[in-house]
């Protein structure tokens, strides 16, 4: 009775740090709000790790980018992220003066020039990523791998490099011209972000309240 009445029960959401500061922080503050009785646990941890403690039942549901195989999940689509490169006026301003005389500056040369801030290899972006620039035959001198999206950010603002963020994450910034998009002429198809969670948790009433 106590259960019914109070709407107790308890979610574990599995979440990357970058995912969890800018999208789900503003979905969690009402849901707390409304259902206070619900108790919660938040793995903070790479989208592969949350896709592995789902497939081990260790999670309930977790907030991931959609990878090209997620048969083995329901997908709740939440938003669509646009990966970008970003930099500040003076690093750009430096990496043309790099550049040949002869040459303008183009997603070829602008790599080979430039200091690339990447997410590590174990990070769902950071394969897409690396799919992506394989596939137009893009490689770079110099990559530094870096641990988390907020210091990518960071990074790009102290004038590091140019750094692979999510756009959305970044507006703030590209709107005070603290950084600026690298004119590379690469175009990256718009992801998707949701909620993922087993096939059979699909008549669980907490997983499908909280959706």
């Amino acid at each position: 009775q106590r259960f019914q009445k109070l709407g107790m029960g308890h979610l574990s959401i599995g979440v990357s740090a970058t995912l969890c500061k800018y999208v789900l922080l503003p979905i969690l503050q009402p849901f707390i709000r409304q259902n206070p009785h619900i108790q919660l646990s938040i793995a903070c941890q790479s989208s592969l790790e949350t896709m592995q403690a789902l497939e081990q039942g260790t999670l309930d549901i977790g907030l991931i980018g959609a990878e090209d195989d997620m048969s083995a999940f329901v997908f709740e689509p939440l938003t669509d992220i646009q990966d970008i490169f970003v930099t500040t006026h003076t690093y750009l301003d430096n990496l043309k003066e790099r550049i040949r005389p002869n040459d303008h500056l183009s997603s070829r040369t602008a790599f080979a020039a430039s200091t690339l801030l990447l997410l590590n290899k174990e990070n769902i972006t950071r394969r897409y990523i690396d799919r992506y620039l394989s596939q137009e035959n893009l490689s770079a001198s110099r990559i530094i791998d870096v641990t988390s999206m907020d210091l990518l950010i960071e990074f790009a603002k102290i004038g590091m490099g140019a750094a692979c963020v999510i756009q959305e994450f970044v507006q703030e910034e590209l709107d005070r011209g603290d950084l600026i998009t690298l004119p590379l002429g690469l175009t990256f198809s718009p992801r998707q972000i949701g909620f993922a969670y087993r096939k059979h948790e699909q008549a669980n009433p907490v997983i499908q309240h909280f959706l």
